[in-house]
């Protein structure tokens, strides 16, 4: 099994472990994601967050790590055939032994299914089976939560955030990198500035119209040893997926 493509980054004298994301332009300019991490990716809808996720964790799998995602909001179906409309193909990822995709579905079996025979897929049930899955995986491999927001709406952010300090002391203890989705448009600042002061680092995706035309761009607000400069970069959605404009960067 090949082991994720890293690089190496000196900040304040400390290496730190890059991760290629695979996504074109990003990793040219940043060299990648730090390993070891946890990463809130904030954005609303259709800023490509979601999109983000989902191309990194492909690319990890394919290059043979094991990928935990976590579907809250939506049918694992929908996370395939959006991957699928830009080309990756989930299937034989899902069919290798064993799976290097694996989902966690916690949307269709919130009022249905039985979990260990304790009732349905719902409360602290829930963030008990999401600790349990994202936290006894083993070496080598990544998570993504799509997403955070839900669990902040609903449950305890006491009880929310002791899952992500979970996942943090998995990620130092097994490496990888882990993502939170999360929207901060549904949630007030001292929530949002919650996460931040948690989660290692934040990607921040924003969407501007621009007359008839929208742009989007990548800022990097927080960064764990400050392993990148805290610049944004414009991004284009195309049928390849997230493309990145290398040549526009604004510092």
């Amino acid at each position: 099994m090949s082991q994720p493509a890293l690089m190496q980054l000196r900040s304040r004298g400390a290496p730190v472990e890059l991760v290629k994301t695979g996504l074109e332009g990003f990793d040219e300019t940043f060299g990648g994601l730090p390993n070891k991490t946890v990463l809130a990716l904030m954005g609303g809808t259709g800023t490509g967050a979601e999109l983000f996720a989902q191309q990194f964790m492909f690319n990890a799998a394919r290059r043979g790590s094991k990928v935990i995602y976590a579907t809250i909001e939506k049918p694992p179906s929908d996370v395939r055939e959006e991957l699928q409309s830009v080309g990756a193909n989930l299937k034989p990822l899902e069919n290798t032994n064993p799976p290097r995709w694996n989902f966690i579905d916690a949307f269709s079996p919130r009022r249905s299914r039985i979990i260990g025979g304790t009732g349905p897929l719902t409360g602290s049930n829930l963030l008990n089976t999401l600790k349990e899955s994202v936290t006894e995986t083993g070496s080598n491999h990544y998570t993504a939560i799509d997403s955070l927001s839900y669990l902040l709406l609903r449950y305890d952010i006491l009880d929310v955030m002791d899952l992500v300090e979970s996942l943090i002391h998995t990620a130092r203890k097994d490496g990888g990198v882990h993502l939170l989705v999360t929207n901060p448009n549904m949630h007030d600042a001292k929530m949002v500035h919650t996460v931040l002061h948690i989660v290692d680092g934040a990607l921040e995706f924003i969407r501007e119209e621009k007359g008839q035309e929208f742009e989007w761009s990548i800022q990097i607000r927080k960064m764990k040893r400050e392993a990148h400069k805290m610049g944004i970069l414009p991004f284009r959605l195309t049928e390849r997926g997230i493309v990145f404009e290398t040549t526009k960067r604004v510092s």
